[in-house]
């Protein structure tokens, strides 16, 4: 079996396969499915952890970071013209202006939003960047710690099976692969533009085995403190892909701290991890899973058997028997017809004339 972890701009996908009970802790049907494959039926966990996606978690974290330093500057933004904000997960050299309405019109920022309220009624401001690997990690950890440092919001299950978002997730099976798509891939295949690749190497798919942690944590250091200039030489960027290399600071921490310290994966459990985004028999994707899983809400048909078992054995004996008396039938027919032209041969011997014979005397 194969567990799947899925990363897209709104929200992340985490299913695999589980015990029934695990240390007397029932799964809430709330995670969990019955999904029949080929008369078999896997009831695996599924969750899918909505604004933990890559694009409304790159929101939520800048939302955040202004309001943290419009709170502690009151003073100065109240009589400042511009906002300027300081942004450790975007690299030195560069900055993103960003409008109140893009950052704040989606329902995974509307609490951040009532605070900003409160600060300002500036209607832009503008991300700088000062590339700091180590306060971006911490940012991002921040982020991830907010629901659990949140009084006001109690999990109702176990500690241990409590994740970031107070939600149910047993613990990681050990016998299992994990295959993470999407933006999963997608960022990996980025930060994988910078280290030592396999010798046998292709870029649909990355084992998390074939890499050094070492060189993995120099990377993610190394795209946040290169300054920009060579950072978009160093990537390769060009206009149509600066886009998604640019954020890629906060794009690598993020998707790294979201399966190491949010998920759970152990380095044992990592690898196990491949970053795929095709395999031999095709592309992957959520697509496919959801056409499996449409199939369930189709009725079973099963074509009627012409006849039963019992039934066809019954008739094979009977034609069986048939064919031996036809033949035995047959074998007694020629045995008569040779014993008859035996019999007639052997009076013509003893003197009897046939009647050609009698004619020409």
């Amino acid at each position: 079996m194969v567990g799947v972890l899925d990363l897209g701009g709104a929200s992340t996908q985490v299913t695999f396969t589980h015990l029934n009970n695990i240390d007397n802790e029932p799964i809430p049907d709330d995670f969990t499915t019955n999904i029949t494959l080929f008369d078999t039926v896997y009831s695996p966990y599924a969750h899918s952890y909505l604004c933990w996606g890559k694009n409304e978690a790159l929101k939520r974290y800048r939302a955040r970071l202004l309001n943290a330093a419009l709170n502690t500057g009151r003073n100065y933004f109240a009589t400042a013209k511009n906002l300027h904000i300081r942004d450790p997960c975007l690299a030195n050299g560069t900055n993103d202006t960003v409008t109140v309405n893009s950052l704040f019109r989606s329902p995974c920022t509307a609490n951040e939003k009532q605070r900003y309220l409160t600060y300002t009624n500036k209607t832009s401001f503008k991300f700088i960047g000062s590339g700091n690997a180590a306060q971006c990690r911490q940012a991002i950890l921040n982020l991830f710690d907010a629901k659990r440092n949140d009084r006001t919001v109690n999990c109702t299950y176990k500690q241990d099976y409590c994740t970031f978002d107070d939600t149910f997730q047993p613990k990681l099976p050990e016998d299992i692969k994990f295959i993470a798509l999407s933006g999963y891939y997608y960022v990996f295949n980025n930060l994988a533009h910078g280290m030592k690749k396999p010798d046998e190497f292709t870029a649909e798919r990355y084992h998390y085995r074939d890499f050094q942690q070492e060189e993995i944590d120099r990377r993610l250091i190394n795209v946040c403190e290169t300054n920009y200039s060579t950072f978009y030489i160093q990537e390769s960027m060009t206009p149509s892909n600066e886009p998604h290399k640019r954020s890629l600071c906060f794009d690598g921490w993020y998707m790294w701290l979201l399966l190491t310290y949010a998920i759970g994966f152990t380095q044992s459990d990592l690898k196990r991890l491949t970053f795929a985004n095709t395999f031999p028999t095709g592309k992957v994707g959520w697509t496919l899973g959801y056409m499996i899983n449409q199939t369930n809400y189709i009725p079973a048909e099963f074509r009627e058997k012409a006849l039963t078992k019992t039934s066809f054995i019954g008739l094979l004996s009977g034609s069986l028997v048939l064919i031996l008396i036809t033949f035995i039938f047959l074998l007694l027919t020629c045995y008569l017809c040779l014993k008859k032209k035996s019999t007639i041969t052997a009076k013509n011997k003893d003197g009897y004339m046939e009647a050609t014979e009698q004619a020409n005397v």
